[in-house]
């Protein structure tokens, strides 16, 4: 049967350029190559604009490359996103894209393009008219992926169609004799395979992640009781586990991944500058990477894109695996509140006059031109200014009682250097993986997979069969 299908859908006849037949499989490929290599290459191009075009790109390549280029790399236009500041940069958008046009002979197809606003950005009916885009208002796909204001439905179309395609495929093997590893090998491989694009890409919502989590664990013990604990086979084989992949713990190490990449001042994407926005917002603060230094609640998380949220609860499960590497302006940049190394009976603190005074981080507490502490009476008047009534022998004890937590390698440090505000800061995390310190910039996502599943792993009692 299947030999059949392929003899019914195949191409038996092509017309070469003589207009003769080509009946034979080598002969149909020929020419079915030779099709496709020049299907792109019969377009007029306009030399003056492709040297304009080429004037208008930062970056230059030499001609070793360039020759490389022309060897091995044709141009086939695909899908292209653009984020843009504001609507006044559409215009200039497209005479590049008419530029671009003209040098290279594509073409642009207006009718198939798509615009979502975000934010509080919206397009006018002349605008619309004007640009003759298609305007998406729940939800855009961005390379398999769907993306827009709309949550639910994007957490619908991201996740219900794999799972849905997953439990069919997880249907047709389970009526195959497979050995328990066996079964495993197909999960990981042919199922949890389908999902880790999305997930190192966008969120996944909690009833995705129970429903995959049983979809694919019943699926391995043959939908009957499960006979060994989850906790252990998740475990690598060698300590006599079955090497299940967890949900929970990849999803993690792609957070981390992206937390490596936050950090690295040789990255340069625009999502820093909005996670850098969003998380300034909790309590008000006004903080930029510095947030990594401390630990806020879940509850206090939700006004963060999900992402965010995962990225900040990814940092905080490695708990006394990671290490920050201070240097004295990192330690002038150390929170006040939710800050670990800042504790009060065995709790972080939270004083919401103190962050509406502008009094967040060490160094609001510190001169600015000699080192030390501001004196009691700086820090009543930065409140002062701030709140209608201010008891002041309230503010004096907590001030005291904040300048007595703060470790004192700390204050020893503030009390011998000067903090510089000029000075560009950087954030260094090493991460101990079996008791051997790196940098997480350098892990990649199988190390960091590894370091988290150790908190969750568990032995077997007995043998596997």
């Amino acid at each position: 049967m299947e030999k059949y299908k392929q003899e019914n859908n195949s191409i038996k006849e092509l017309i070469n350029d003589s207009n003769e037949s080509v009946y034979d499989t080598e002969g149909i490929l020929d020419l079915q190559f030779k099709f496709y290599k020049e299907l792109y290459s019969c377009v007029d191009t306009d030399n003056d604009k492709m040297s304009e075009l080429l004037d208008s790109v930062d970056t230059k390549i030499n001609d070793n490359d360039c020759n490389l280029c022309d060897s091995d790399i044709s141009d086939h236009a695909d899908d292209t996103t653009l984020s843009l500041y504001n609507k006044e940069s559409i215009p200039d958008v497209f005479k590049k894209f008419d530029l671009y046009s003209k040098a290279t002979g594509a073409k642009i197809n207006k009718q198939k393009s798509e615009i979502l606003c975000v934010g509080y950005g919206e397009l006018s009916d002349v605008e619309k008219e004007q640009f003759g885009l298609q305007i998406c208002k729940d939800a855009i796909q961005l390379l398999v992926v769907y993306v827009g204001p709309n949550k639910s439905l994007c957490d619908d179309m991201n996740w219900k169609n794999k799972i849905k395609k997953v439990r069919s495929l997880l249907n047709m093997w389970l009526q195959r004799q497979l050995t328990l590893q066996g079964r495993v090998t197909v999960v990981n491989t042919l199922m949890l395979a389908r999902f880790w694009y999305a997930l190192f890409v966008t969120s996944m919502s909690e009833w995705a992640y129970v429903e995959i989590k049983i979809l694919c664990v019943n699926s391995i013990w043959d939908n009957i009781s499960h006979l060994v604990k989850y906790s252990s086979i998740v475990d690598e084989k060698i300590n006599g586990g079955l090497q299940f992949s967890d949900i929970k713990c990849k999803m993690y190490a792609f957070r981390l991944k992206y937390i490596g990449r936050l950090i690295d001042d040789q990255y340069h994407v625009l999502w820093k500058d909005t996670f850098k926005y969003f998380v300034s917002k909790i309590y008000g603060m006004q903080l930029g990477l510095e947030i990594l230094y401390t630990k806020i609640p879940n509850c206090e998380l939700k006004c963060i894109p999900m992402v965010y949220q995962e990225m900040c609860q990814a940092l905080y499960s490695l708990g006394c695996k990671i290490d920050f590497q201070l240097f004295v302006e990192n330690i002038y940049d150390q929170p006040l509140f939710f800050n670990p190394k800042i504790v009060l009976n065995d709790k972080t603190i939270i004083w919401f006059d103190f962050i509406q005074a502008g009094i967040v981080t060490i160094k609001d507490i510190c001169y600015e031109v000699k080192t030390g502490f501001l004196p009691k009476n700086a820090i009543v008047d930065m409140i002062d200014n701030i709140c209608d009534y201010v008891n002041i022998q309230y503010v004096i004890d907590r001030y005291y009682c904040l300048l007595s937590i703060i470790p004192e390698d700390w204050k020893n440090t503030i009390n011998t250097y000067v903090h510089h505000r000029n000075i560009d800061i950087t954030i260094d995390i090493s991460v101990s993986i079996k008791n051997v310190p790196c940098d997480l910039k350098s892990y990649n996502v199988k190390k960091l997979y590894l370091c988290l599943l150790e908190d969750i792993i568990e032995e077997p009692i007995g043998p596997i069969i």
